[in-house]
């Protein structure tokens, strides 16, 4: 790799083909290859952004991407082709469950896609764990934006600074609550 690479505020890194890493960095996805190659993943169109501020990403076996836009409050759609659609959220940091644009975000961070394909996100700043269908469709599974670490089942959970997430084969749901200093843990029910 080019040691001298920069990447500025490096959001996540994720395997990609089994052989490629991909990085979310501000504005742009980067792709290293495995001799340390490094691209941009979108072609950039002239005076075109694709993102506000990219932080994670997912992909489904279609391997189509879904990147959390922080600053934009959206999750957005990337398919193998390149086109960038918003999948779900609104320009306007906000708390809404619903679908496509009427579903609202605030500051969107870590993502990944459970084993029914649905993306699981952690919504920062509304202290909640949102699921998003591939549709855009979007609920709430667990907080009630409250700041402060409470354990409990959905609405009676509380998160302090939810930033990333991953999820095992059993569907269990493991959190990063970063101002608590924990990982949580929300089971499959």
């Amino acid at each position: 790799m080019n040691v001298n690479q920069k990447f500025p505020s490096p959001g996540c890194v994720f395997s990609y083909k089994g052989d490629s890493l991909l990085v979310t960095s501000m504005k742009n996805i980067y792709m290293i290859s495995s001799n340390g190659f490094v691209s941009s993943f979108l072609k950039k169109e002239k005076g075109k952004e694709y993102f506000s501020r990219a932080v994670g990403i997912a992909m489904d076996k279609q391997m189509n991407l879904y990147v959390t836009d922080y600053e934009a409050h959206k999750i957005k759609k990337v398919t193998p082709n390149g086109v960038v659609t918003t999948l779900a959220g609104s320009k306007k940091g906000g708390y809404a469950d619903g679908t496509g644009k009427k579903a609202k975000f605030n500051g969107p961070a870590g993502i990944d896609m459970d084993q029914e394909g649905n993306l699981i996100v952690c919504d920062y700043y509304n202290r909640r764990i949102r699921k998003v269908t591939t549709n855009g469709v979007v609920t709430t599974i667990a907080g009630n934006g409250v700041a402060q670490h409470r354990d409990g089942f959905g609405s009676d959970a509380c998160f302090s600074a939810p930033n990333a997430i991953s999820i095992d084969k059993e569907n269990n749901i493991f959190v990063a609550d970063s101002d608590s200093q924990t990982i949580r843990k929300i089971c499959k029910q």
